[in-house]
């Protein structure tokens, strides 16, 4: 059987009683990093165990190796270096595969840093979307969910990613959660220009979850409306420029479109 066990995400104090009974009684444990769940399980006094290393990287060749120990009868447990596996790591795939198999698999619920983002965030917590690491790419794909959007980034690329969220008017505001579950553990909230002033004035280290609220379409006047038609019409055409802008602001698609025809004609 293949046991999916959330490990902390930094108090160690964090880990279950049933989690820790798991990781005493499997044959071998698969982790992102032995060094890092060494630290864990010797923290546990859980020594002997073979370790499996396996990540993004080597994941495609390590996995038949795994497939083969469930197959012949071995208790296995997939870790993450912090967290519940799966959310962020390769191991869904071999999730994938052990159900495709009939392998059994159960599931060792914990610690998750996208949980407790959401709870600190004090936004509504349904409906949700967990983006994995920030991507400016598929950003403009998420904004028409009117939800609390997710992502995990490092906190050395934050100031980067506030710019561009202001750059391009995203109508929502932001919390920032670090160090979670930890002595320093804290959470920035507020307005997009707020919270950058604040990494400004006192910066953050290491790894961050934040979440952006729902849309606030209430906070575009027309002066507002006007700068976003004017600055989309410059590199779309006036139909995708409308549409894009209906995303951001919750206004009628037809209406902008019938106003950037306006502005264009002011020109």
């Amino acid at each position: 059987m293949l046991h999916i066990v959330a490990t902390p995400i930094g108090n160690l104090k964090d880990m279950t009683l049933r989690s820790i009974e798991t990781l005493q009684m499997v044959d071998t444990i698969v982790c992102e990093d032995t060094r890092v769940s060494g630290v864990l399980l010797n923290h546990f006094q859980i020594r002997q165990k073979p370790l499996i290393f396996y990540n993004d990287h080597n994941a495609p060749a390590v996995r038949p190796k795994i497939l083969k120990l469930l197959q012949a009868g071995q208790k296995i447990a997939l870790i993450s270096d912090a967290g519940t596996p799966l959310i962020s790591d390769p191991g869904y795939k071999l999730v994938q595969l052990c159900l495709e198999q009939n392998l059994p698999i159960t599931v060792e619920p914990g610690p998750s840093a996208v949980l407790a983002a959401l709870v600190y965030s004090g936004f509504p917590p349904y409906p949700f979307f967990f983006g994995g690491f920030f991507d400016k790419k598929f950003l403009h794909e998420l904004q028409h969910i009117n939800g609390t959007l997710i992502f995990f980034e490092s906190a050395r690329r934050m100031l980067n990613v506030l710019d561009y969220l202001i750059h391009h008017c995203i109508p929502r505001t932001i919390a920032i959660s670090r160090e979670m579950t930890k002595k320093f553990e804290e959470t920035r909230r507020g307005t997009l220009e707020a919270v950058r002033q604040s990494l400004i004035d006192k910066p953050i280290k290491g790894e961050v979850t934040f979440c952006l609220s729902p849309l606030m379409h209430s906070i575009y006047d027309e002066q507002a409306i006007d700068a976003l038609l004017e600055e989309h019409m410059t590199t779309l055409p006036l139909k995708s420029a409308a549409k894009l802008v209906a995303e951001m602001t919750g206004k009628k698609v037809n209406a902008l479109y019938k106003r950037g025809l306006f502005l264009r004609q002011s020109r």
